[in-house]
């Protein structure tokens, strides 16, 4: 029987395949050369094509230009645009003219856009260029009134607040565009015009990223000048005349003044800015969040971490009175989760101290009763959401002695009906929260991201029909993890435990600190830091109408607020402790005495410590890195 040689057959098969692939390479054009003279292809590269920029990533160099009729977008890269090109964190949606470069990678035809220029808008027009319009220089200035005023930097502060509102009427509103025109007018007035005189040059394009007058953009923009006013001092002062600079903020100040109206109308102007700081804005890593490019967030530092308090304590003044969203104009403080200056204006702590106050203390057994409300706290806080605490309600001692009360059905029933039984705002309730989320969207995080945005009781009922029974099991096993009958046993002994130093006096030297490390004992309640278990004493003292023990010696610090501290106070050498004394030292003298035409609340120790462990978290929300779920409310 004759055989036959699969190899062999094998290795001609390759070798026809590698001759059929080159005698291809050799049919096909070399790489970048450009086609041949197709109607079409003469068409695009003999004139400019007109297109929108769709993207543009400026730490990353690229972008991408839609153009009619176009399938695709067209890619292009930071290094083909036009050197009059200015502010590159605002190139979206502009209409821009290019030459379009073809050439061949192997077989596949590749089209980039080279030589991009920015089209002017016409004034009056539909916005939509006519064919291939040349790009004009920027417009001459209309020489103010003939009056002398101080020099900056050459022109006359009138000329600059005059230029300054041209270019921004022309739709500069970027600093670094405004800066960079600003210094291009300068050094096209030369040095030598006398100073008085309130001319401007006739056209003056905006300089290129490599000029001096790029390089004063940039550190304008650094420094947060955004503003016509404040980039005319910031001109000014770099030219070291001080004078100039103070005329032209006087000068800014009193046409702000003379521009002020009426309480509805300044609330609109508010509003639009708000819309354009966003629209210049750069989504980070988190959906939700837009972290400002050109504005300023509160800066790591003492002062600002009082203005922080300062506006989070305005917004709970502003949303309490019925303002509607937004209560600020922080783009991070209006999607972040932060809580209250005060600890017991928090929605769950208001919720815990209706549960209590249904059960007033009772003279005969005041020491039962605080354990019972110690005891309380310590079951509602296990989880955390005010779902939560309201399926549960009030469990006495006497009914938990008998048995204790099953948390795990309580979290499941509501995990079943879409809602979440642990929250994400504290360890160790976090993790289940998360795994909550995990076992409702499985490989869905997509779909998460769309629920997010739902109302809640739509969320619920779409959570609903997503519970499977391998979710079921899952977040059984979490919650068994945080609650069992032996915690419970052992939970119930420390409070008692806590409740009886507090009436027998024992102890009294570092009480607080001491009581604290009877709760953190428990297992999953508070870790080795402590902060957990001490504001849990601290709700306590707050339901039960208790003094507060803890002093500043005593203070319990978790790492994050270490974190902060250090960033705040880099050059103090001092224990964390003493860093946080000096932080609320100084921040009662920078805390205003009415906030929202209300008298402002008293600052404890506590209170700075929650704010400062709050403050590192919008820091890093602020890098891009932030902890928690967007806030997103109910409109």
């Amino acid at each position: 029987m004759p055989t036959h040689n699969f190899s062999k057959s094998l290795s001609r098969s390759s070798r026809d395949k590698k001759k059929d692939k080159k005698e291809k390479q050799k049919e096909s054009p070399p790489k970048d050369s450009i086609p041949g003279p197709s109607p079409e292809a003469v068409a695009l590269l003999e004139g400019k094509t007109v297109g929108v920029i769709q993207s543009f990533a400026p730490t990353k160099k690229y972008g991408f230009i839609k153009i009619a009729d176009w399938t695709r977008n067209l890619y292009f890269k930071s290094e083909d645009l036009h050197e009059s090109v200015g502010d590159l964190f605002s190139l979206e949606n502009k209409k821009v003219k290019f030459h379009i470069q073809k050439w061949y990678s192997g077989n596949v035809e590749v089209c980039q856009a080279k030589n991009i220029e920015v089209l002017p808008v016409p004034v009056g027009g539909t916005g939509q260029p006519s064919g291939v319009p040349t790009v004009p220089a920027v417009p001459a200035v209309p020489a103010p009134a003939a009056k002398a005023a101080p020099s900056v930097g050459g022109t006359s502060s009138a000329a600059v607040l005059a230029a300054l509102k041209a270019a921004r009427a022309e739709g500069s509103t970027s600093a670094a565009v405004l800066a960079a025109y600003m210094a291009a007018k300068s050094e096209a007035k030369g040095e030598g015009e006398p100073s008085g005189s309130a001319s401007a040059p006739e056209a003056v394009s905006v300089p290129s990223q490599g000029s001096a007058a790029a390089s004063l953009a940039r550190k304008a923009r650094s420094e947060g000048f955004t503003s016509p006013e404040a980039l005319a001092a910031f001109m000014a002062k770099s030219e070291g005349k001080t004078s100039a600079a103070a005329d032209v903020l006087s000068a800014s100040a009193s046409a702000a003044e003379a521009s002020k109206s009426a309480e509805g109308s300044k609330r609109k102007m508010m509003e639009e800015e708000d819309v354009q700081v966003v629209s210049e804005t750069a989504p980070s890593a988190f959906s939700g969040f837009l972290l400002p490019a050109s504005g300023r967030p509160f800066p790591a530092t003492v002062e600002g971490f009082c203005s922080f308090m300062v506006e989070r304590e305005r917004i709970r003044l502003r949303r309490a009175r019925g303002d509607p969203w937004p209560w600020t104009s922080d783009v991070i403080l209006k999607h972040l989760r932060v809580r209250n200056v005060k600890r017991q204006h928090d929605r769950s702590s208001v919720f815990m101290r209706r549960l209590v106050n249904a059960h007033p203390i009772r003279l005969d057994v005041v020491q039962q009763t605080m354990e019972e409300y110690l005891w309380n706290l310590c079951l509602w806080r296990r989880f955390g959401t005010l779902q939560f605490m309201d399926k549960l309600g009030y469990v006495p001692i006497a009914v938990a002695e008998k048995e204790m009360p099953d948390l795990v059905k309580v979290a499941m029933d509501l995990w079943r009906s879409g809602l979440h039984a642990c929250t994400d705002a504290y360890g160790p309730a976090v993790r289940c929260h998360a795994l909550e989320l995990a076992a409702w969207h499985p490989n869905k995080d997509d779909l998460a991201k769309t629920w997010a945005i739902d109302a809640p009781s739509v969320r619920a009922k779409r959570r609903r029909t997503a519970v499977t029974e391998d979710g079921l099991q899952r977040v059984k096993k979490a919650y068994e993890q945080l609650w069992n009958e032996k915690i419970g046993l052992e939970l119930l002994t420390k409070c008692r435990a806590v409740v009886n130093a507090l009436f027998t006096g024992t102890d009294q030297q570092g009480q607080l600190k001491n009581l604290g490390a009877l709760l953190a004992s428990v297992p999953k309640q508070g870790g080795s830091d402590g902060v957990y278990a001490a504001e849990l004493l601290q709700d306590f003292f707050s339901l039960a109408g208790m003094q507060t023990f803890q002093r500043g010696n005593q203070l319990e610090l978790d790492a994050p607020t270490k974190r902060c501290l250090r960033q705040m106070l880099p050059n103090v050498k001092e224990p964390p402790v003493q860093l946080m004394v000096s932080v609320l030292n100084q921040s009662k003298e920078l805390w205003p005495s009415s906030i929202e035409e209300q008298p402002s609340v008293q600052l404890l120790i506590t209170d700075v410590r929650g704010m400062v462990a709050e403050f590192d978290r919008y820091l890093r929300a602020v890098e891009g890195r932030p902890t928690r779920m967007p806030f997103r409310p109910m409109l």
